[in-house]
């Protein structure tokens, strides 16, 4: 379902993608790793995808499966712009976070 609400291309449909995904953290398991980073690739086009889907998403599954940020971190030499945001939108989101704290 949210590969397909990401197909359509409308920044709105990506946000209910990146609204409801958080919801169900606790149902993330270390293969859907593998189908966040394509989507990424595929469907992530502008700064707003990007970032209402890393920073919580992506920054959500990271913080339940640690042993992936270290392919986070090769993410800053891709040649995909928005991949490489997403690794300085989720250090942004966790700083923001440690401030609140």
């Amino acid at each position: 379902m949210c590969e397909q609400l990401f197909l359509s291309d409308y920044c709105e449909e990506a946000f209910i993608v990146s609204f409801w995904l958080p919801q169900i953290t606790d149902k993330f398991e270390p293969d859907d790793w593998t189908i966040f980073k394509s989507w990424i690739e595929k469907y992530v086009n502008n700064w707003a995808k990007c970032d209402g889907f890393c920073n919580h998403t992506v920054g959500n599954f990271l913080v339940k499966c640690l042993e992936f940020i270290r392919e986070l971190k090769e993410w800053t030499q891709t040649e995909n712009r928005w991949m490489r945001r997403a690794t300085v939108s989720r250090a942004v989101k966790r700083i923001e976070e440690k401030d609140e704290m």
